[in-house]
C-alpha cells in the first residue's frame, strides 16, 4: 500500500483500500474527541473494480475551518498538513520520506468541490459506462505521465468536469 512519490501507477486492490480507509477514519474519529466530522472514502480507491493509484483518498466534511483549528496540532503528529485556505481546503499527507498513503482532503461540507467529490465517486459507483470511460482515460495517462502525478492528475479534470455537468446524480 503506498506510492512512490510522484510517480503513477494502477492496481485493482479495493478490499486493502477499504480497510485502510476504514482504520484511518475509525483514528480520525478517535482523535477528534467529541466533534463529528463527516468523513467518506472518495477518490477511484472508494469504486469498487476501478484501477487507481494505491493512495486512499478522505474527504473530511466541516463547517467551518474553526473547527478543525483546534486539532492541527495533533493532526500535525501524524500527517504533513497542508493549509490551502484561498482553495477553500486543508490536505492532510500520509506519508513518509518515499511514499504516499492517504490523502485527507478537509473541506467545507457545503462548498462546490466538496460536494463534486462526493458526487463523481456517485456517479463511477452507479454508472459502469462512465466508470469505464475514465478508466481507460486513467490508464492512458499512467502510461504518459508514469513520472508526473500532478500532470496526471490535472489531465483528468477536464473528463471530470465534463462528467459532473451532464450527469445528474
Amino acid at each position: 500500500m503506498g506510492l512512490i512519490n510522484g510517480t503513477v501507477t494502477l492496481e485493482n486492490n479495493y478490499d486493502n483500500w477499504n480497510k485502510l480507509f476504514e482504520s484511518e477514519k475509525e483514528f480520525l474519529n478517535n482523535l477528534f474527541d467529541k466533534d463529528t466530522f463527516i468523513i467518506e472514502h472518495v477518490g477511484s480507491t472508494s469504486v469498487k473494480g476501478l484501477l487507481a493509484k494505491p493512495i486512499v483518498d478522505i474527504a473530511i466534511g466541516i463547517n467551518s475551518f474553526d473547527e478543525i483549528n483546534k486539532y492541527l496540532p495533533k493532526l500535525r503528529k501524524y500527517y504533513t498538513v497542508k493549509e490551502n485556505l484561498e482553495n477553500d481546503e486543508i490536505l492532510l499527507i500520509k506519508e513518509n520520506d518515499k511514499e504516499t498513503f492517504c490523502l485527507i482532503h478537509v473541506m467545507i461540507v457545503n462548498d462546490t468541490r466538496y460536494k463534486n467529490m462526493i458526487k463523481f465517486r456517485n456517479i463511477l459507483n452507479s454508472n459502469n459506462n462512465i466508470l469505464k470511460e475514465y478508466e481507460s482515460l486513467k490508464q492512458k495517462l499512467a502510461k504518459e505521465y508514469p513520472d508526473n502525478r500532478k500532470m496526471y492528475t490535472k489531465s483528468k479534470q477536464d473528463y471530470i468536469n465534463n462528467i459532473l455537468k451532464n450527469t445528474n446524480n
